[in-house]
């Protein structure tokens, strides 16, 4: 899986702090910018394809871990 979509990602240039928030914390400000992001789609299908449940923090793709969490137990 290429990840050249990254170069057009809404978060290119972005403190990655804002994607890893603190534990307890939902992301508010990383969601809100996933949602306007063309390669939302993208950057959701590369985390869940190299990542586990042991790295899968952070919000990827306008999702949380929690989110995450639940999509893999449902599928």
């Amino acid at each position: 899986m290429t990840t050249t979509f990254f170069e057009r990602a809404a978060c290119k240039g972005l403190p990655t702090e804002v994607f890893f928030p603190e534990h307890g914390r939902r992301g508010t400000e990383a969601i809100a910018v996933c949602k306007v992001c063309p390669v939302i789609t993208d950057c959701l299908r590369y985390h869940v394809a190299v990542s586990d449940e042991s790295n899968d923090g952070g919000v990827w793709g306008g999702t949380t871990e929690r989110e995450r969490k639940r999509m893999r137990r449902s599928a």
